[in-house]
């Protein structure tokens, strides 16, 4: 479950929708999607490796 919630799940966000996002041309304030859901993914992944932590290291600290 730790490697899933640290590396499955922060890559499966990056990586999934980068085709789909790459063809759409969308843009949200001029700037195109795929940047902004490139930025987002960043807390994301930090909030995904602070999950883990907590569930299965901080007992060790």
């Amino acid at each position: 479950m730790r490697y899933l919630i640290g590396f499955v799940v922060p890559y499966a966000l990056v990586l999934l929708p980068l085709r789909w996002l790459a063809k759409s041309g969308e843009l949200i304030g001029g700037v195109p999607l795929i940047f902004i859901w490139l930025i987002g993914c960043i807390p994301l992944t930090s909030l995904c490796l602070y999950t883990c932590w907590r569930l299965f290291d901080a007992k060790h600290h």
